[in-house]
């Protein structure tokens, strides 16, 4: 464990009579995830047909970033970011 981390304690649920699943979010309010994106997520789905099954994604342009299978593929990695591992 970190040693700026804190146990959460003893969590206790509500009671409710509908089945449902309990979760619980953690929240990162430290401010980390600033600045420029560093990934991006898809925005929809591209289809040749209306109903018909998903053949790629559409993704947001991020500029100035490097192509995944650099922080993916370890030669790369260690060439781009020498200090990340």
């Amino acid at each position: 464990m970190l040693l700026d981390q804190q146990p959460l304690g003893t969590i206790t649920f509500a009671e409710n009579p509908e089945p449902r699943c309990p979760c619980l979010l953690l929240l990162d309010t430290s401010g980390s995830m600033a600045g420029q994106a560093i990934s991006a997520w898809p925005t929809d789905l591209l289809r040749i047909k209306p109903d018909g099954p998903v053949v790629g994604f559409l993704m947001p342009r991020i500029a100035d970033c490097e192509p995944i299978h650099k922080a993916y593929g370890p030669t790369h990695r260690k060439e781009t970011f020498p200090h990340a591992d």
